[in-house]
């Protein structure tokens, strides 16, 4: 038996402070997010943060998570006083965070995004890669396919992930933001039990929910925050669910839904749909009348989704599709638009909002018609339809200027709906309306679902809320199995028959998963980054074959030895570039780099002998280290885009060139020529240096932490930031290790230049941007390989050398590496899709 005094440690441990907040003030342009916050969490407990969306709830944890800087006030883990905004700094005190809209990297796998949060002592090797993280996802109840990018998962899986990652980091102190927004039942009982298996161990939940009664039932403590202000910390046995409403918005709360009205005064069919199929679903009829509100339920996974998507035009369906009585194809959303169907999806983040546009333009971007003249928007006719857009529907907004990205969740979805009406559509689709919305936003969304109903809009509704479709539909339609299994109206719309009917239905049927859809390694292959090289190396072998058959000479030794000599320069540019280009970020002075460095040689690469020539290549390596330098400090530091900033470096570098060097002068070192010259059979010594850098960068690419944070970085740059990842030291490392591979392409050049010449290299920037697109580089960062640099180089070359023994003008050369790149990126673009990628 356990003595009173062995028992008190261990209930003082249990009981002890490990997260506190104090005097925490933060403030936006316009809005005063928090005021003099302080709150204490304990070992062991589920304490509750509630409150309307904007009440400052998610400011808060970001303050706590050190992904935001409070203007005032400190924050304590463990007894560690956090320095300042360090989401590193947090998660080594002991916090973890599961976000309402999860910091993952969709570009980077399953089993990426897991490592990149866990300790490098706590990795797995290779071999126990996938048994390692199936013990991760298993604790959650999650299975997936650990070399399954995260793009390609569904919203729910991605929820489960977040999860997973959180409880990877073994946390003293975990954060749940609305955890259970995307999850079906059994998800939700599965997260319930591994809370109360932490919390068991001492843990501390901090745990963030508009679902009240699900707060009600798990947490040991709720505070209310309202208006960034703290309104008390309370038991939860000692409240009821109705007072922390009350507390919540401030008032005493008036019924949640709008009346429904009698079925005898709806109008005619506005829809009728008959023996509809698509991916996902099969022969499902369905008729919504003017005026009507249905609802579409069902576990996750069973048709739903895919039949509104295919009703929206998103998606290709089959079957007899009637608006007003008139037959409509609905092979595409203008299509669906034109025939007067409006669709708000589920994700807003992804698939609704403008981020990075204001109020106003994503307010109105669907009826600039109506506010414009002569195909010219008039600004203040624009101005006056968003205010008063945003009074009628209550946005709270500081202005129509404001970013939306900056707004609570319950705004943002309103100005969706609202954007969605705006439209004037005779139907509405609307997907999850009310996910990560507070009580009182969910009433005045629910308020204006109805008054678009009343108006005469037919209004259709996929919500995984049973009581939500209770209370706003007048029919539900229960999907299981991709088909309608039963259709409720009237008395029988209740919480407990719809889910009953999808429960009964769904017994033997497993949610369908993004991993059917692209798990087994050819699908992996087509949407990873090694199927461009494959193609591009096919297209090469073909090219050499050809133009072999038509001059043998063109495989002779002295032509192979010459094509990889000059190839090095751009396989060393490429490679450069590459690494900028997986960051999301672009050198558009590369060109002009090469050219200096040239001149820079002319200077310091002429004498011979072993410790002049290594000088002279330290010297170009140096030069090409500042360039570097300088583009790391105008994009990190100095807030220079990319663009702007290598930009701004071409010209500084062509007129520092031309000044240097006039007129081309200065001969090369013999001694380097020589040792530049020299070969392995056919075979380039300086080419088989630059290959085996490249190795060595794609090795440092796939299997270093540093290589999973440069495509992090280019994948998401928030979520980069969210799981501590240092931006700013990955985006100046790149500039650098570009700069490095530029230096040594400098030192290439000048031997096959021969001479100080400023104007030489002005090609290699847009080659070498093209020999990465060829090589299945995106654009927006992340994707690619250094292995597709290479091939892509090589190829470039080859089109140059082949077209000589052709007999083709060097017109052509350009014909062909054009038409190339728009071949690759639409191929690669068309097969991703349709893997699924």
């Amino acid at each position: 038996m356990t003595s009173a005094t062995e028992e008190q440690p261990e209930t003082e441990a249990r009981n002890a402070t490990v997260l506190t907040l104090t005097g925490v003030t933060k403030t936006y342009p316009g809005v005063k997010a928090l005021t003099d916050v302080s709150l204490d969490v304990r070992s062991g407990e589920v304490h509750a943060i509630v409150g309307e969306n904007g009440a400052g709830k998610s400011t808060l944890i970001g303050v706590a998570a050190g992904s935001v800087a409070a203007d005032a006030g400190k924050v304590e883990v463990n007894g560690n006083l956090l320095s300042g905004a360090d989401a590193k700094e947090a998660q080594s005190a002991g916090l973890a965070v599961v976000y309402q809209h999860p910091a993952l990297l969709p570009d980077l796998t399953v089993a990426e995004n897991l490592l990149l949060v866990v300790p490098r002592d706590e990795r797995p090797s290779r071999r126990n890669l996938r048994e390692w993280v199936d013990q991760k996802l298993s604790r959650i109840g999650a299975r997936l396919d650990p070399l399954q990018r995260v793009g390609e998962l569904t919203v729910e899986e991605r929820h489960l992930l977040e999860i997973a990652k959180a409880l990877a980091l073994r946390p003293s102190v975990l954060v749940l933001d609305e955890p259970t927004e995307p999850l079906v039942s059994d998800e939700v009982e599965r997260l319930f039990t591994v809370i109360s298996e932490l919390t068991a161990t001492g843990t501390a939940v901090i745990y963030i929910s508009h679902r009240i009664p699900d707060v009600m039932r798990i947490a040991d403590r709720i505070t209310v925050l309202r208006d960034g202000v703290m309104r008390g910390t309370f038991e939860a046995g000692a409240v009821t669910e109705h007072e922390i409403l009350e507390r919540i918005v401030g008032r005493a709360l008036e019924s949640t839904f709008p009346a429904k009205p009698a079925a005898a005064s709806l109008g005619p069919d506005v829809l009728d749909v008959q023996a509809l199929s698509g991916d996902g679903f099969s022969h499902v009829d369905l008729q919504v009348r003017r005026g009507e509100i249905v609802g579409l339920a069902g576990v996750s996974g069973n048709g739903q989704r895919e039949f509104l998507r295919g009703l929206a035009g998103l998606a290709r369906v089959e079957g007899d599709v009637r608006l007003n009585g008139t037959s409509t194809r609905l092979d595409s959303v203008p299509a669906a638009a034109a025939a007067g169907i409006a669709y708000c999806p589920g994700d807003r983040h992804d698939d609704g909002m403008f981020t990075s546009l204001s109020v106003r333009e994503n307010l109105l971007v669907r009826a600039l018609s109506s506010v414009s003249f002569g195909g010219v928007v008039r600004r203040r006719m624009e101005g006056e339809a968003a205010v008063e857009e945003i009074r009628r529907l209550r946005i709270k907004t500081p202005s129509t200027e404001t970013p939306i990205a900056s707004l609570s969740g319950g705004n943002q979805q309103k100005i969706m709906i609202a954007r969605t009406l705006l439209a004037h559509p005779r139907l509405l689709l609307i997907e999850e309306p009310t996910q990560g919305v507070d009580v009182g936003a969910r009433a005045e969304i629910y308020k204006i679902l109805r008054e678009a109903a009343e108006s005469g809009v037919a209004v259709v509704v996929l919500s995984s809320d049973a009581k939500e479709l209770e209370g706003l539909c007048d029919r539900v339609a229960v999907f299981a199995r991709g088909q309608v299994t039963a259709l409720l109206a009237g008395d029988e719309v209740t919480e407990s028959t719809i889910t009953g009917a999808a429960v009964m239905a769904e017994t033997e049927l497993e949610r369908k998963s993004a991993l059917g859809k692209t798990s087994g390694r050819g699908r992996r292959f087509l949407t990873g980054d090694f199927f461009p090289v494959s193609m591009v190396v096919l297209a090469l072998l073909a090219l050499a074959a050809y133009t072999a058959s038509v001059d043998s000479l063109f495989l002779s030794s002295f032509n192979i030895s010459s094509l990889l000599l000059l190839a090095t320069t751009l396989v060393l540019a490429a490679a450069g570039q590459q690494v900028v280009m997986l960051t999301g970020g672009i050198d558009v002075s590369i060109g002009a780099a090469l050219g200096f460095l040239v001149v820079v040689g002319s200077f310091v690469l002429t004498g011979n002998g072993i410790g002049s020539v290594l000088l002279g290549v330290g010297v170009v390596l140096v030069a090409s280290c500042c360039i570097g330098l300088v583009h790391g400090v105008a994009v990190c530091f100095g807030g220079f885009t990319p663009i702007v900033a290598t930009l701004a470096t071409l010209f500084l570098l062509q007129g520092l060139a031309l000044l240097m060097r006039p007129n081309p002068e200065g001969f090369v070192s013999a001694d380097l020529a020589l040792w530049v010259g020299r070969s392995y059979g056919p075979v380039p010594m300086v080419f088989i240096i630059a290959v085996a850098l490249v190795l060595a960068t794609e090795y440092m690419l796939r299997r270093s932490r540093f290589g999973m944070s440069l495509r992090a970085v280019g994948s998401d740059e928030q979520s980069a930031q969210r799981i501590g990842i240092d931006v700013r030291r990955i985006r100046m490392t790149a500039y650098l290790l570009c700069a490095l591979f530029v230096g040594a392409a400098g030192v290439v050049f000048f031997v096959q230049s021969g001479i100080g010449d400023a104007t030489a290299g002005a090609s290699y920037t847009l080659t070498s941007i093209t020999a990465v697109v060829i090589g299945g580089a995106s654009a927006f960062g992340a994707r690619g390989s250094f292995l597709g640099a290479l091939a892509g180089a090589l190829l470039i070359q080859t089109i140059v050398n082949s077209t000589l023994f052709l007999g083709l003008e060097p017109a052509w050369q350009q014909y062909f590496i054009g038409g190339i790149t728009i071949v690759a990126a639409g191929v690669y673009s068309k097969v991703r899709r349709a893997a699924g990628g």
